[in-house]
């Protein structure tokens, strides 16, 4: 499947498209971008349990301005504007597995650029087919969390809470990366702002998740010896990361009983030990910590440990692309 979608401003950027609320807006685009290359989005109710926004209203909006069209059991949705939208050349082109949906869609009339292996009869109708009111698809974000009976490639489908490993149409993240969060949310001890997390979380680099991993796994282990009261003022899951908290956790300073052995990630390294880029790492947090106090520049480069004011910049800057991430974060879930 292809990873680049395009849109036609003759319908982004018509009247009827923007007097559409935003959120109907945002689904269409979010549909265009997950659709396979006949323009069919599988599974709509756990593509909007994974997305976190949009409703039957939406949904019922832009059918109604037929920008989209429901198969029979309302499972599936087809971009009517698709060809329009989109072109493919045939040698990128890979059909689309929902060969009843496809064919479903083409006897109502919809047209596809390529068929190949379809054994259709010819459409009564043109693509501008009049629209039936979309069939009743029981979406209700909060209390409806079953599976869905729709299988990906013979697969079934697991619950949102395990932030679905599977999706036909996901053009953005990997299972591995996916795989990757669902580790650290089970070794964070504070579950709260699950989504957010993820919504950073895949912005991070190897790197940074292998620290993330570390930090959350050290942090479980305070937390144990957490009163109820101190456990209230853990960072949730998302700002563990944005705040650059786990990497205050790479180490922990040995708290074991006397007599008793100290496991080997727990012990802190020695200064003689930490590599030139940790030694950096560990300047810049310092910096940051700073900042966070109000210290001005003048007052930190001039302090005891001689920071310069290529590290000033550069603790700013990467503070700054971390808000930046959670910013857009955020944006995402309103």
């Amino acid at each position: 499947m292809a990873k680049k979608r395009m849109f036609s401003a003759d319908i982004v950027r018509s009247d009827m498209f923007l007097d559409l609320p935003p959120t109907s807006q945002l689904l269409y685009f979010h549909f265009g971008m997950i659709a396979d290359d006949d323009g069919i989005v599988a599974s709509v109710r756990r593509e909007l349990n994974y997305l976190g926004f949009g409703s039957t209203d939406d949904l019922k909006l832009l059918s109604d301005k037929k920008l989209i069209d429901f198969t029979s059991d309302g499972k599936i949705v087809f971009i009517i504007d698709w060809t329009a939208n989109n072109t493919l050349r045939k040698e990128r082109y890979s059909e689309s597995i929902h060969k009843s949906a496809k064919k479903e869609m083409f006897e109502k009339g919809y047209k596809f650029r390529y068929t190949t292996g379809l054994s259709f009869g010819a459409p009564d109708v043109t693509q501008g087919v009049t629209q039936s009111t979309p069939p009743d698809i029981g979406l209700d974000i909060d209390k409806d969390k079953d599976i869905d009976k729709e299988l990906v490639s013979g697969m079934n489908q697991p619950n949102l809470d395990q932030i679905e490993t599977i999706s036909e149409s996901e053009t953005l993240h990997n299972t591995q990366i996916k795989n990757k969060f669902i580790e650290y949310s089970d070794l964070y001890p504070k579950k709260t702002k699950k989504r957010e997390a993820f919504e950073v979380f895949k912005n991070l680099s190897e790197v940074e998740i292998s620290k993330l991993m570390i930090g959350a796994k050290n942090m479980a282990t305070v937390a144990k010896n957490l009163t109820a009261d101190d456990f209230k003022f853990l960072k949730n899951q998302a700002t563990f990361i944005t705040d650059n908290a786990y990497l205050d956790y790479q180490t922990l300073k040995p708290t074991a009983p006397p007599g008793s052995e100290t496991p080997d990630w727990a012990k802190p390294k020695p200064p003689e030990e930490l590599s030139e880029s940790e030694k950096y790492e560990i300047r810049i947090r310092r910096i940051q910590r700073l900042i966070r106090l109000g210290k001005p520049d003048s007052e930190i480069v001039g302090g005891s440990n001689k920071f310069t004011i290529e590290e000033i910049a550069e603790a700013k800057k990467q503070q700054a692309d971390l808000e930046k991430i959670r910013l857009e974060a955020l944006e995402k879930m309103n």
